[in-house]
């Protein structure tokens, strides 16, 4: 495999972004663009619109696409959810990272609807419970890089660094290395 970086896609025009979008979209008709979708086909990453435009349905209504799921969970959803993840992981306290696995929604929408993991997994009448952090040092990070890399046959974006696949986070590379793209520059210089 070639490890090769792909040109600095840093600072790019709104239209840049917004038009890759509607290339995407158009070609995935008709199922509607997605996220994941748009992270399979798309030059950026979704999270890179919705860092620019604000939320992934902005960049979707700005570039002139319908929307095409909801963006506001209630919170007796996610209750349900986080109940019937403890329910599949047979325990009572459920961890972030538990959930994050097994869950339908991501921490954004816990947040959104919580004032945190602890809130949310209590109005589920479950005790919250808390594994570790590893230590993440740059020869771990290098390793879920590389891994991801292979995995994915291209230079990985912040996207494909995701459990179970990887034992650390894409925030954590990008706290580590200060972004995402000094990270990918690092590992290219050892």
């Amino acid at each position: 495999m070639l490890f090769q970086l792909e040109p600095d896609n840093f600072n790019q025009p709104d239209d840049d972004l917004l038009d890759d979008l509607r290339r995407v979209a158009a070609m995935v008709k008709p199922a509607g663009i997605t996220k994941d979708l748009y992270n399979e086909h798309g030059r950026w990453c979704a999270s890179t619109m919705q860092k620019r435009f604000g939320n992934w349905n902005e960049a979707l209504q700005r570039a002139g696409i319908h929307p095409t799921h909801r963006v506001f969970i209630p919170s007796e959803d996610v209750i349900e959810d986080i109940k019937a993840v403890a329910v599949a992981v047979g325990s009572t306290a459920l961890s972030m990272s538990d959930y994050a696995t097994h869950g339908k929604y991501s921490g954004r929408v816990i947040y959104r609807n919580f004032t945190g993991w602890e809130e949310a997994v209590r109005a589920a009448g479950l005790s919250p419970a808390y594994k570790l952090p590893i230590e993440a040092t740059d020869e771990l990070c290098f390793e879920a890089i590389e891994a991801a890399w292979q995995r994915v046959g291209r230079q990985p974006r912040q996207i494909d660094i995701q459990k179970p696949e990887s034992s650390i986070s894409e925030q954590t590379i990008t706290r580590r290395f200060g972004s995402w793209r000094k990270a990918l520059e690092a590992l290219w210089l050892i």
